[in-house]
């Protein structure tokens, strides 16, 4: 009887219906870290140039004062927790190169991105170059346009249409015009998820899914115990050509270890073939009966190996479920 699974519904049920089944099966060690990783806080990295009122937004969203260095500048990446959400403000692009070799990192560690965008400024190139640098393709993108306030109204349409092309290129999730200085609804969307699951979590999840496969392999059935000795005998028929039946015997031993290294040490003792004047290929049809016979009392005998098959195919089902809950999600 196979086992079945239902298919979850997201990956996090799925890694808890495989982590409950590896457990009599494989090590569950590697999908425990990927069912962790999923529950870290959410990582949203603010970038910007400088004075564009990155620390402002983070300072709204997490309802805290930002510490700034001299004249108002944020001079290193600073984290602020808020519920289950690390908001981390960094320091302004405007130093292209310097902008790479920081915070590079930062976003690599992030889940999603929040741009902040001056309002009463183009976007410039070298913006747009160190953006194009430092988001790692297929993080999510949202972008603020600061400064709503100071934006004339008749001008704020092209504004948000000049960052919309810009964001294009990003694919940018959702594109906000906000004043960072006062209670502004549009940043209530900001604080929503940016997405179901972040990049680097459906990475490692996938990850951890692959090594859970390569460990897993085929499991030990009566069926592959019987093709592993009928090929073993046969090839050995083969080799032996028009060599009679005491050949066979003596040469008995090579389809005996080809069986143990499937079984390993539990791997039953086989028949010996019977010498005589019969023929090879006589001798060796005897022979293969006779071993599938053992084979068979081997297996019957025992329900802990057929109990192990079943947990092989629970855990086949969970991980396959698993691997379906992925499909589509970025990463």
């Amino acid at each position: 009887m196979t086992a079945t699974t239902p298919t979850p519904s997201t990956p996090r049920d799925a890694l808890d219906a495989a982590i409950a089944a590896a457990e009599d099966v494989l090590d569950p060690g590697p999908l425990r870290r990927a069912r962790a990783a999923l529950d870290a806080p959410w990582s949203v990295a603010v970038v910007g140039r400088l004075g564009v009122g990155k620390s402002t937004l983070v300072s709204k969203l997490t309802d805290t004062e930002q510490p700034t260095g001299l004249g108002g500048v944020t001079a290193a990446p600073t984290v602020v927790v808020r519920e289950d959400t690390r908001w981390v403000d960094t320091p302004g692009i405007d130093d292209p190169d310097a902008a790479i070799r920081h915070l590079g990192p930062v976003l690599d560690a992030a889940d999603a991105v929040v741009w902040v965008v001056d309002g009463l400024q183009p976007v410039t190139a070298s913006e747009r170059a160190v953006l194009h640098a430092i988001v790692p393709p297929d993080t999510p993108l949202r972008i603020v346009i600061s400064k709503r306030d100071l934006i004339d109204p008749a001008e704020r349409g092209a504004v948000i249409a000049r960052v919309t092309a810009h964001g294009a290129v990003w694919s940018a999730e959702d594109i906000r015009c906000c004043d960072l200085r006062a209670v502004d609804a549009e940043l209530a969307v900001v604080l929503a998820s940016h997405t179901a699951h972040g990049v680097r979590r459906i990475d490692a999840v996938r990850r951890a899914l692959e090594e859970a496969n390569t460990a897993l392999g085929a499991p030990l059935t009566l069926e592959r115990a019987m093709v592993a000795w009928s090929e073993a005998v046969r090839a050995l028929v083969q080799r032996l050509g028009d060599a009679g039946a005491d050949a066979l015997s003596s040469s008995a031993r090579e389809a005996h270890d080809a069986v143990r290294a499937l079984i390993g040490q539990e791997a039953p003792t086989l028949p010996r073939p019977v010498p005589g004047a019969q023929s090879l290929r006589a001798a060796a049809g005897r022979w293969l009966m006779e071993g599938e016979v053992v084979l068979q009392d081997w297996w019957s005998g025992d329900d802990e190996r057929q109990r192990q098959v079943e947990r092989w195919r629970t855990l086949r089902a969970a991980l396959d479920a698993l691997a379906a809950a992925l499909v589509g999600l970025s990463g």
